[in-house]
């Protein structure tokens, strides 16, 4: 079993999974190929991968090798995990800081909004490029792809290379729904010792995703997770997601900063300072996570998770070098070695691969069968499992009307982002923008090209496919200066929305 991840040096994955890989290698031998473009970053994690097999007795088991060139790792692939970021935290500062210039506050800006779909712009061409290549090296290969933002990389992905099946994975449902069954335990649920007893269905887009029912032995548990709402929102690390349960009916497990970035009438220029005050969480976690916000912030601090990442390689050198003990193999974590396994049993024809249903996996919504009333040029996430070595999905799921509403723009709008992506074609990126719901917010079209001219200039130097349109498509006559970028000008909004938006603005 021979399996490569590229991007190794991913300051957010890498440690657990390097555990998780660990611990599969004592279930069956495993070739591990780490792969990174920075070699002393990859460097450094190799090392950390090979101490965790030395004190664990695994050097049997676990053969690891790492390379800056990927096509020396993929020959013969049997998995391949894909995690990268392109430009990382200069890009993000752009990504952040500009929008919020024109209004438009972003709490994370991976996923959607212009934050969103200009890192869509960096990341599909590199995504797809590491695809051709597994489809030279390794076509049979299962391809899972962390990178966001997921919903636009994985349409790309499976449209540009139909030959291989590229499928998202994303850990927000294995962290949302302990939530959930701690809350249905608060509610006197006490029957239920992991959630993966419960029988779930659960649809929608990356990070906007809901959960549409909830079971135990036929009995529907809806009523006591509503019932407890208030709780949630008071005491769990989704205060948002059950917030905006009492207010549809139905709770978006991902976390509240996530969920609330697709909503700009809830979170704005206007309230989104009301809404941190309301639900913002400070918490203390591990070395990978350091200070974190559970809650919402006021905007994405791209300088603190740029602190983070540069103290988390701090922490991997000092693993490395033995300064830090090695830490134990374990199953916790990312559990993609679960979808590994599954897989593997699946294909030498056991059943026991389909009794995990609850994989979320993003995929295409091919003839609309996955999601009826969302659009076909779409990815969609649903839970997922294994026959035959293939990742099946339910079908046949609808977002009831008060859901379908809010994702339907959101679905529509992610072949436009593809397509501008793919071509570098200005006006193409321009009718991604006007027609994402973040950007529409603010009223005012041609903020929005100026916005997006601005973001393009700064960010030039990752998206060569625009390289000749740039002159093409003329300067913002709102311009963005360095001096507005500027460490004491960050958080200056330069052209703030009118103030007649504020109406629109839900406030806690």
């Amino acid at each position: 079993m021979k399996i490569v991840f590229i991007g190794a040096g991913s300051f957010r994955f890498t440690f657990d999974l390097l555990r998780n890989l660990a611990a599969f290698s004592r279930i069956i031998p495993i070739e591990v190929w780490l792969v990174d473009i920075d070699a002393p970053l990859l460097e450094t994690v190799t090392r950390i991968f090979k101490r965790i097999s030395a004190k664990a007795g695994l050097d049997g088991n676990l053969l690891i090798h790492s390379s800056t060139d990927r096509n020396e790792a993929l020959e013969g692939a049997d998995t391949v995990i894909i995690s990268i970021s392109i430009g990382q935290q200069a890009s993000e500062l752009i990504d952040i800081h500009i929008p919020f210039k024109f209004g438009i506050p972003h709490t994370t800006g991976d996923t959607c909004g212009p934050g969103g779909i200009m890192r869509a712009m960096r990341a599909i061409p590199e995504t797809v490029s590491i695809i051709k290549d597994i489809e030279n090296k390794c076509p049979d290969a299962m391809v899972l792809s962390y990178t966001n933002p997921m919903s636009f990389i994985t349409l790309a992905a499976n449209q540009a290379v139909p030959g291989v099946v590229t499928t998202g994975i994303c850990h927000e449902l294995l962290a949302g729904m302990p939530v959930v069954n701690d809350l249905l335990k608060k509610g006197g649920i006490n029957n239920i010792p992991r959630w993966e007893s419960l029988d779930i269905e659960y649809s929608g887009i990356n990070h906007f995703a809901w959960l549409l029912s909830i079971k135990h032995n036929g009995n529907d548990l809806y009523p006591v997770l509503k019932e407890n709402a208030g709780m949630g929102i008071k005491n769990s690390k989704r205060p948002a997601s059950f917030m905006l349960m009492n207010r549809y009916g139905y709770l978006p497990y991902p976390g509240s900063r996530h969920v609330l970035e697709f909503m700009p009438e809830y979170y704005n220029f206007f309230n989104a300072e009301a809404l941190w005050k309301a639900y913002n969480k400070p918490i203390i976690r591990n070395i990978q996570s350091l200070i974190q916000y559970e809650g919402i912030p006021k905007l994405r601090s791209v300088k603190l998770l740029e602190r983070q990442r540069k103290s988390v390689i701090k922490g991997f050198k000092a693993v490395a070098s033995g300064l830090f003990p090695a830490p134990k193999p374990t199953f916790e974590g990312e559990r993609v070695v679960e979808m590994i396994a599954d897989r593997m049993a699946s294909r030498a024809g056991s059943q026991s691969g389909t009794i995990r249903r609850y994989h979320p996996v993003n995929v295409l919504n091919t003839g609309k069968t996955v999601v009826v009333n969302l659009p076909e040029n779409c990815a969609v996430e649903t839970p997922g499992w294994f026959e035959n070595g293939i990742i099946k999905t339910r079908e046949g799921a609808v977002l009831p009307d008060a859901l379908h509403v809010l994702v339907k723009p959101f679905a529509e709008n992610q072949q436009r982002v593809v397509d501008a992506a793919m071509t570098g074609d200005i006006e193409k990126l321009y009718e991604a923008f006007v027609n994402d719901p973040v950007c529409a917010f603010i009223e005012d079209d041609a903020a929005v090209r100026d916005m997006m001219l601005n973001m393009l200039h700064y960010e030039r130097q990752w998206l060569p496919q625009f390289t000749g349109n740039l002159e093409k498509a003329g300067k913002p006559v709102l311009k963005i200066y360095p001096d507005d970028l500027d460490a004491s000008h960050l958080k200056d909004v330069k052209f703030p929305p009118k103030p007649s938006i504020s109406a629109k603005a839900v406030f806690p």
